[in-house]
């Protein structure tokens, strides 16, 4: 539900914090997975709530990938800030993440900006918005601190000092944003914390 309400106030942060809308937010909201997705309720032992929601990838090319539906701040980080259009591809790029250790959040936010640092000619690695192949890959080389992935398996603050791009960089005290707390979509101003 987060995803509809944050897209109509116009405060889902996209575009790696550049915008505060996506046209897609019907294909990455909390339906979303029940259409594309065999979607089962469970709880974890003792407990009646069963707010877990496991989830089977119905088709594409992903089909029969198992994961928990991805949470908020991992549809944000993916479909928001680097615009991957489709939540199997988000749950793909989540499954990536946890196999190899790393926050959604902030590799969401590491890649979204490395699409930035590449625009703007930093870096060599080839890759634009909703590549999620080119993600994925941007991603396994963090986890490998391969090549470019080294630098920015230090988080955005590092990256951007690094890069000379702290004037784009979104971060508070080296940690990238879970959300913005005002409504403003650039990101910018003493409303962003994470949390």
């Amino acid at each position: 539900m987060v995803v509809d309400l944050t897209n109509q106030a116009e405060a889902f942060p996209s575009r790696y914090w550049q915008e505060g809308r996506v046209a897609h937010w019907q294909s990455i909201n909390a339906e979303a997975p029940h259409r594309e997705c065999k979607v089962k309720p469970t709880a974890c032992t003792y407990c009646f709530m069963a707010c877990t929601r496991q989830s089977q990838v119905a088709g594409g090319r992903h089909k029969d990938l198992r994961i928990d539906v991805p949470e908020y701040e991992t549809i944000y980080a993916f479909g928001g800030l680097n615009l991957v259009e489709d939540i199997r591809e988000i749950a793909y790029l989540n499954d990536l993440c946890d196999r190899l250790g790393l926050d959604t959040m902030t590799a969401g936010n590491v890649t979204a900006f490395a699409v930035e640092a590449y625009r703007r000619g930093r870096i060599d690695f080839q890759i634009d918005y909703g590549q999620v192949d080119r993600i994925a890959k941007l991603i396994q080389l963090i986890a490998a601190r391969e090549g470019i992935g080294d630098l920015l398996a230090e988080g955005v603050r590092e990256a951007a000092r690094r890069l000379d791009l702290e004037e784009v960089s979104i971060q508070v005290k080296g940690l990238e944003p879970s959300r913005l707390r005002s409504p403003h979509p650039a990101g910018h101003g003493p409303g962003l914390r994470r949390g």
